[in-house]
């Protein structure tokens, strides 16, 4: 009996142990087939985790359409995959999602880049967490589409979420290994974020940037619009700090002691 539970036990960390992204990993949706949805309440479909939850009317979850549309950087869709809905229920925003959400499991510091759109008219917000919080969060994905990306700043394993507030359709994802993490290796034609004691440096600024400050859970607490290198405080706290400027988005996450 016990030498059946020590090899029950082996098998299940060796299937925890493949499930982990091999990256490069790129999920582009051009050459997914069309579909209308999962159909059911969860599937993996190439390392990728699909949940739409138990009730059947969330099954539509994952449906893939065609739709034509050419993103800043050239990139070029002609399929959509659509989440069709929040990832939470009752309009209570959760950092790990119950429903109508894709998920996969990666080990160390890594970048996750999203190609997404609108699911209709107006803005909603896009959302990449580890489950306990916020690693980034688009904040006004509309039909003039959107590219972001998210940063797990850990070591180790760890399991990333994507869901929206509303219907969001995603177009392509890309994660890579993050080699680069540290102001001393932002580029200078980046956005650098930096936290110092009680500060936060918003530097290599040089056109009209957004920058919208959240909470860990997701509660906005500062938004501006600059032109320049800006230096403001915060309370103590995790805080995730989003900028928006004509270089793209960026998403970083910041301790203030």
């Amino acid at each position: 009996m016990k030498k059946t539970l020590l090899l029950f036990a082996a098998g299940l960390m060796s299937s925890v142990l493949s499930a982990q992204l091999t990256l490069p990993k790129t999920w582009d949706f051009n050459t997914w087939a069309t579909s209308s949805g999962i159909g059911q309440e969860t599937v993996t479909m190439d390392d990728l985790g699909i949940y739409a939850g138990v009730n059947t009317t969330l099954h539509n979850t994952g449906t893939v359409s065609t739709s034509n549309f050419t993103f800043a950087d050239g990139f070029a869709s002609t399929k959509r995959f659509q989440l069709n809905g929040a990832g939470y229920t009752s309009g209570v925003y959760t950092n790990l999602p119950t429903q109508r959400y894709i998920y996969f499991d990666v080990t160390g510091k890594v970048d996750v880049k999203i190609w997404c759109r609108g699911g209709g008219s107006g803005s909603r917000v896009l959302y990449v967490t580890d489950g306990s919080s916020i690693l980034a969060q688009a904040t006004s994905v509309d039909q003039a589409g959107t590219i972001f990306t998210a940063t797990k700043t850990t070591e180790g394993a760890g399991r990333i979420y994507i869901f929206g507030d509303t219907a969001v359709n995603l177009m392509k994802i890309e994660v890579t290994q993050n080699t680069t993490l540290g102001t001393s290796n932002v580029g200078k034609d980046q956005v650098a974020i930096f936290s110092a004691g009680n500060q936060v440096h918003i530097q290599n600024v040089n056109s009209a940037t957004d920058v919208s400050v959240f909470t860990i859970d997701g509660k906005l607490v500062k938004s501006a619009t600059i032109k320049n290198d800006t230096v403001f405080e915060l309370g103590t706290g995790l805080y995730l700090v989003n900028t928006k400027s004509e270089k793209g988005i960026k998403s970083q996450k910041v301790m203030v002691k």
